[in-house]
Formats: C-alpha cells, structure tokens, sequence
C-alpha cells in the first residue's frame, strides 16, 4: 500500500478503499432510511462527496415538486456536474429514479447501487406522519394514472403492479392501505428491473443496518468505498416502530409476500 493510501486509510479510520473515479447510487421507496445512510457518507469527508436528494446541482433544472427539487437534471447535465467533481467516490441519491436503476447503473461505468428496504408499517407510518393525507388514496393514485408524462410515480410501473393496485385502488381506501400499497409498488421495481441478479446492487435491510453494528461497514466494503467506521452511527431505535398499524388482509399479503422475496435477496 502506498503511503499517500496508508495517510489516507488514518484519516478515515479504515484502512481500504478502491479511488478510481465513479459513482454509488442510492435506491429505495421513500421513508426507508435512505436519510441515515447518505447523512452518514455526507459526513465521511474526502474522498467521498455525496449529494443532498433534493435541490443539489443535480436536480436544479427540475421543476420543483413541494417547493424542492427532486428530478435529476437531463443526464449530460447530470454526467457534467459529476464528472467535474473533485472526489472519486460519488454518492447520488435519485430516489425518484428508482424506477431507472438499471438505466442509471449501465450510464455511469463502474458505478454501483445500495437498495434499501424496510417494514411495510413503519414505511407507511412515516409516510402518513410526514406527509399527511396526501400519502394515502390520491398519493397511490398517482401510480396508476397514466395521464401525465412528468410523474415519477407512474414511470415504468409493470403491468401486473397497475393491475393489482387498480384492481385494490379505491378514493375512500385507508390511507394507511394506499400507503402500505405505494410501498408495495415502489419495491416491486426491484425485481421487475432484474437487480436480484445485478452483482452492481446490494439489498440492505434497514432493520440490520440498524441491530448489526458491522452491516453497514461490510456493505460499503462490498463495493470499495472508503468511509470511516458506521458502528454507532444507525442504532435499533431507529427501527421496530410502528409494527401495528392496521392493514386490510389483501394489503397484508402482498406486502408480506414481498417482504419475504426482498429478505431472500437481501445482504447477508
């Protein structure tokens, strides 16, 4: 190891890390933890840079949604910013790309992708408490409308996905159903891009990120990127919370059936 490498290594408190320029990117359904984790990397320091979810020079030429933006820019704009960057390790947080992980990870060589996931409950109760009734029946309804070009949520829905959420979507449903379903919706695009069998992503459970107090640094690791140690940065009250929170049976199923799927693929 060289000395400028073994210096470096001090710095950041583990002495690993693979500097070749590239990009790591963040997925997930919102409210999964994607927050805890990319706080973390923005406090790594060099030579990581990790940029915010919303309104960062990646997204400010989007229109805004909620007063902030959260759409990536058009991608040339996108492959500009990054490549003038000075740190090699590039963290990107496109959450609401989600449904372009393959496109996003075939773009940019080298680069790779954490998925996170996590209790269909506790999902939907932060959803609820964060963002209110807008979460629930006109929040899923924007899954299934096909109408506007610019939704997010609409993009790349598979067909069996629209079908269910139609055939369960009703405009007096429980907000904490429509919820529950968005979580269902934005996790089935896991596998409908193939990303189980793309060696570029790991599946991180957020209940081990937080009770395993080396799962994170393994994860980050996995992919060589240099980080100083996670141990104590995600702890267990970060998860557990909200497990009873009333779903209809047909809800239940399906979030639990994939629950199982996700827990199959996840990092171990």
């Amino acid at each position: 190891m060289s000395i400028a490498k073994r210096l470096l290594g001090g710095l950041l408190g583990r002495p690993r890390g693979d500097l070749t320029p590239r990009v790591a990117f963040i997925f997930a359904c919102q409210r999964s933890g994607t927050t805890a984790l990319l706080d973390f990397l923005m406090g790594a320091g060099p030579p990581i840079k990790a940029f915010s979810e919303c309104d960062s020079p990646l997204t400010d030429q989007t229109p805004p949604e909620g007063g902030l933006t959260v759409r990536l820019n058009p991608i040339p704009d996108v492959e500009r910013v990054l490549a003038a960057t000075p740190e090699p390790v590039r963290i990107v947080k496109p959450l609401v790309e989600s449904q372009s992980a393959r496109e996003l990870l075939d773009r940019f060589p080298g680069s790779c992708g954490f998925w996170l996931y996590r209790d269909v409950r506790e999902v939907a109760a932060s959803m609820l408490a964060k963002w209110g009734p807008p979460a629930g029946a006109p929040h899923l309804w924007q899954v299934i409308d096909e109408s506007d070009p610019t939704n997010w949520r609409a993009e790349k829905v598979p067909a069996h996905v629209r079908a269910t959420l139609k055939e369960l979507y009703a405009p007096d449903m429980s907000a904490e159903d429509a919820a529950a379903l968005f979580w269902w919706a934005r996790n089935e695009l896991f596998f409908a891009q193939g990303l189980e069998r793309d060696r570029r992503v790991l599946l991180l459970d957020f209940v081990r990120m937080c009770t395993l107090p080396d799962y994170v640094d393994r994860a980050l690791d996995h992919f060589s990127i240099p980080h100083p140690s996670a141990v104590g940065h995600f702890r267990a009250e970060f998860s557990g919370k909200a497990r009873e929170l009333p779903l209809s049976p047909e809800v239940e199923r399906l979030c639990r059936d994939l629950h199982a799927r996700l827990d199959r693929h996840r990092f171990p």
